[in-house]
């Protein structure tokens, strides 16, 4: 049995009593997402496409198992990019030995730009892509290993479980 409600709420107000948090995968594979409404929309129609796209290329269903992992990859490319893509290409003078780290490429682009600059740099950095604000749960059944349940978080955190709960109904579970 997955449920899920209905409520969409932004800090204490209540935004709207419909929002669907079931989201299907494909016949045999379920979604229940919490977190940002942008995020989860968007996460999960990039994730379902992605798995119908697999399944026309290769005229194969994927498993729960491979979606669940298909699935933490995504999470976990989306939690990695903005800054340290921007960094990556940029050319620092340092004489690291242990090579171009964080700390490292913000001081070279930080000490190469002027404040304007470095604000709309930032700007930037912040809106190239963020990571995916939403924990979900993906129930799932397959015709050799029967039912599965996983539970990811925005951190990419992957598990395999029997029961669980996310978002604040799982305070209370």
């Amino acid at each position: 049995m997955v449920c899920s409600d209905t409520s969409a709420s932004q800090s204490i107000i209540s935004i709207k009593q419909d929002e669907d948090k079931l989201v299907p995968v494909d016949p045999t594979k379920l979604f229940g997402i919490a977190g940002e409404a942008g995020d989860r929309v968007n996460f999960t129609e990039f994730i379902i496409a992605n798995v119908k796209l697999y399944e026309l290329r290769n005229n194969t269903r994927l498993s729960t198992h491979a979606v669940a992992h298909l699935t933490r990859g995504e999470l976990a490319k989306a939690l990695r990019k903005g800054f340290f893509e921007h960094v990556q290409n940029h050319a620092c003078e340092c004489s690291s030995v242990q090579g171009h780290d964080f700390a490292c490429a913000y001081a070279c682009i930080s000490r190469s730009l002027s404040w304007t600059e470095r604000m709309h740099a930032n700007e930037q950095i912040a809106c190239a892509q963020s990571p995916y604000m939403c924990n979900l749960l993906l129930a799932g059944y397959d015709e050799k290993t029967g039912p599965s349940l996983y539970w990811m978080d925005y951190l990419a955190t992957l598990n395999k479980i029997n029961t669980g709960g996310t978002g604040y109904g799982a305070w209370l579970a």
